[in-house]
């Protein structure tokens, strides 16, 4: 890997495929070109780094590691946002998920309390943006207003806790910030994209009586699922996102806090990416076919519904071309500077506070508040 550090490249990501006991057989090719029909697919990896870990799929890194480019590529990989950081776990955790049956109801530490609970971090705050609903499909999002913790640990005990958890009826484009805290699960029928702290953490509440496969019911954490949650009302209040403009294609930020922005973009023809070398940037097609052309390529990479490609911060220019008959449309993500790179330009489009405080999820405060309570 050693000569690598020097030829940096957009590199394809190949995803890491998890079975989950609540996942579906055949949902795989879906998601990501090549999957196994015949396995039950609950979550597909796009970025893992750790004892699971993607690799690259093309290029003279091809059949490396992420932790392995991460480490051999350092700030020309990450940016300098990141200098110094190069042994720790890559930033951003991008996953699809697909829910034939309801998942766990979970709650994730926040950095503090990891640090509390586990003796490091950092904890996990998230966001979804659904992908497919079937109709009536569902979320839990926080409990209903009024239940409280000393409600909470009532109905636990009564055997009713079911009936105070807030569910919410979601549809395919709508994305939800899911806050360090906040008790929460995905529901069937439901396929989202998840961008997420890059970290494995989460203590699990309730099961809904599920056995696994020696029929034992799965372990909870219901003590430290407890200690981290935020008893605060949640977030039912879906969320479509800020919509501009960006040389020629139609972009919509639909997440944005202080771990990551997530953001929808739209075009057809060309596409350029220009990087400063300060981030990286991740980029994962949900529709259309096209191709990539950067330095560092000995040929253009094609572009498929599934496919994501990493864009390293050393890289400054990449052409993205959409089919000539279908257009494409991608997932972006990056770790983002707030006020430069989503307060400053939200506010020079004539946006206002109540506009894009809600980037960073409807509990106030959030991540975005103090750059308006200063004002």
């Amino acid at each position: 890997m050693s000569d690598l550090a020097r030829n940096v490249y957009p590199v394809v990501v190949e995803p890491a495929i998890l079975e989950k006991p609540w996942g579906r057989a055949g949902a795989g090719p879906e998601l990501v070109s090549g999957a196994n029909a015949a396995l039950k697919v609950g979550e597909i990896w796009l970025t893992a780094d750790g004892e699971v870990s993607s690799r690259a799929e093309n290029g003279p890194a091809a059949g490396s590691r992420l932790t392995d480019l991460r480490r051999a590529w350092g700030v020309s990989l990450l940016g300098r946002r990141f200098a110094g950081r190069e042994d720790r776990p890559f930033p951003l955790l991008l996953k699809f998920i697909h829910a034939a049956a309801v998942l766990s109801v979970q709650v994730h530490p926040d950095d503090e309390t990891a640090e509390r609970l586990e003796g490091e971090g950092p904890g996990k705050t998230e966001a979804w943006h659904i992908l497919g609903a079937e109709p009536g499909a569902w979320l839990i999002l926080g409990l209903r207003p009024g239940v409280g913790r000393q409600g909470l640990y009532r109905a636990l005990e009564e055997g009713n806790v079911e009936t105070v958890f807030c569910r919410v009826t979601v549809r395919r484009g709508e994305t939800y910030y899911v806050r360090a805290g906040l008790l929460h699960a995905i529901g069937p029928g439901v396929t989202l994209y998840e961008i997420q702290q890059n970290v494995d953490l989460t203590y699990r509440f309730y099961d809904w009586g599920r056995l696994d496969e020696a029929g034992r019911p799965r372990p909870l954490q219901v003590t430290k699922a407890m200690a981290a949650l935020d008893v605060r009302p949640g977030e039912p209040v879906p969320y479509t996102g800020l919509a501009f403009e960006e040389r020629g294609a139609r972009v919509r930020m639909l997440a944005a806090g202080r771990y990551f922005v997530l953001e929808r973009v739209a075009f057809s023809g060309d596409w350029e990416v220009w990087l400063d070398g300060s981030r990286f940037e991740l980029i994962t097609v949900i529709g259309g076919r096209g191709r990539l052309e950067a330095a560092g390529l000995s040929a253009p990479l094609p572009l498929e519904p599934g496919r994501t490609v990493l864009l390293p911060a050393a890289l400054p220019r990449t052409v993205l071309s959409a089919a000539a008959s279908q257009g494409l449309t991608l997932l972006r993500a990056y770790v983002p500077d707030l006020e430069a790179e989503v307060v400053r330009p939200f506010l020079d489009r004539g946006f206002t506070a109540r506009d894009i405080l809600p980037l960073a999820g409807h509990q106030r405060p959030n991540d975005l508040s103090a750059f308006f309570d200063q004002t």
